[in-house]
């Protein structure tokens, strides 16, 4: 009696694909691997890391609580990271990065290098890449 089920179960359409659509025919994809630029910059009391957002593209910021968050690993030290502006979207409010950034990374100790990795997730209208990962070294 229960095969009934699983022939309805079986003509269930399959659910939606939740990755991120497809660019409209005729569009081009965005280049996520040029979205964003990362220029670090040694100092006397760490570093300051030049993030730049490409024109077009987002960032999800640190304080961003439904994507993947920016977020950074550093070897002897510690980063404050922008918290993004507020964006409402339908699946609520997110936080997200435009534009020119400056994260400045307070070093531990005295050491002549400072290194770590910066993780983050970008956006092209309603397109995201994957999550990148890249890695950073300074001298001071």
């Amino acid at each position: 009696m229960i095969w009934w089920l699983a022939v309805a179960l079986a003509q269930e359409p399959a659910p939606p694909d939740t990755a991120s659509p497809e660019p409209a025919e005729g569009a081009q994809a965005p280049d996520f691997a040029t979205a964003v630029g990362l220029r670090p910059e040694g100092n006397a009391t760490g570093a300051l890391l030049h993030l730049d957002v490409a024109d077009g593209f987002t960032v999800y910021g640190a304080k961003e609580r439904m994507a993947v968050p920016l977020s950074m690993e550093v070897a002897g030290g510690k980063a404050k990271l922008p918290a993004g502006d507020k964006k409402h979207t339908d699946s609520g409010v997110q936080r997200v990065l435009h534009g020119e950034h400056v994260i400045e990374v307070k070093a531990r100790s005295a050491a002549s290098q400072l290194e770590g990795t910066l993780t983050y997730q970008a956006c092209f209208e309603s397109l995201c890449g994957p999550p990148q990962t890249v890695e950073w070294v300074v001298q001071r």
